[in-house]
């Protein structure tokens, strides 16, 4: 539409086109929130198959769509890593040394990038191994 044709576009008509578009982003947005839902189920069968553990138990998934990395899954490993980590002083090198080996999806590559580009996905990974390791309950207790 060009600017002679805008200017003579009634308010109803801008209404409609602007509408319109509006229902077309919402028709992107839902099919994108589909295609993540359905690959994070195919996340939760691949890792519970694989590291023979449920969800929340052996394993943690992070959804960074939002962020445009797309899906992390983190494995609970030996508790040493967590006691490591927990006498750290937590810097950002801390963190990823206590990430990076229980990274099991995507690759370690991929994972890397994204921590260039969004530093803050290695904190919700610590995080979420924390609670792997038990970390939540010993909150909870102490309420």
């Amino acid at each position: 539409m060009n600017d002679a044709e805008k200017k003579t576009e009634t308010l109803e008509e801008k209404r409609a086109r602007l509408l319109e578009k509006q229902q077309e982003r919402d028709k992107k947005r839902e099919q994108a929130r589909l295609e993540r839902e359905v690959e994070r189920l195919e996340l939760v069968d691949r890792f519970e198959d694989e590291l023979k553990g449920a969800e929340g138990q052996e394993f943690a998934i992070y959804d960074s769509g939002e962020l445009g990395e797309g899906f992390f899954v983190v494995k609970r490993g030996a508790s040493v890593a967590f006691t490591r980590y927990a006498d750290s002083k937590m810097t950002p090198a801390d963190r990823y040394d206590f990430v990076a080996p229980h990274v099991v999806h995507p690759t370690i590559e991929k994972f890397k990038e994204a921590l260039e580009r969004r530093p803050a996905i290695g904190i919700e990974l610590a995080n979420r191994l924390g609670v792997l390791y038990g970390m939540k309950l010993k909150i909870d207790e102490g309420k």
